[in-house]
């Protein structure tokens, strides 16, 4: 089961295929990049649900992946199309790409810091915080060309060859 949440994060709407009356997924595809934290996510609904007319830009779909959780989706493309059937077409992107784009780091050093003391301080008012963390030795990071926290925490994670994802 995924929610759908609007614009101001209001729940909508509900996409399952075993709900009777839910909006089924016809189609998903799920791609992770560790690496980095990019996670996207596509799909198809029929494009004449009630709930697929709530499907909108800028909007979030909460994707229940099995046991693990849950990851929070921002709608960036919606396209219909009416060839054999009336189908939408959704792809997003993690909500985090674009919310901790709006973050500028200012130039500092850490010397002989946890690594969690770091993403603790990356994700400084940003609304996220640092989940569990399996690496927690003690690193040397320099922040001097006024990255954005996403910027950053890609380029920290890199340097310890570690994974990330939200």
């Amino acid at each position: 089961m995924w929610v759908v949440l609007d614009k101001k994060e209001k729940a909508v709407g509900i996409l399952d295929n075993e709900l009777q009356n839910g909006c089924p997924i016809l189609s998903d595809t799920h791609t992770e990049k560790l690496e980095n934290g990019y996670t996207t996510l596509t799909f198809s609904v029929p494009a004449n649900h009630k709930t697929a007319t709530l499907i909108e830009m800028g909007g979030f779909i909460v994707y229940t992946n099995g046991t693990d959780g849950y990851e929070l989706f921002r709608v960036t493309k919606t396209t219909e199309s009416h060839a054999l059937t009336l189908q939408k077409d959704v792809e997003c992107e993690t909500a985090a790409t674009q919310d901790l784009l709006g973050k500028i780091i200012r130039p500092k050093s850490f010397t002989s810091t946890k690594l969690s003391t770091i993403v603790s301080f990356l994700l400084l008012n940003t609304g996220y915080e640092l989940g569990t963390s399996y690496f927690d030795n003690l690193v040397d990071i320099e922040f001097d060309d006024y990255p954005t926290s996403l910027l950053a925490l890609r380029n920290t994670i890199a340097a310890f060859d570690a994974e990330m994802e939200f």
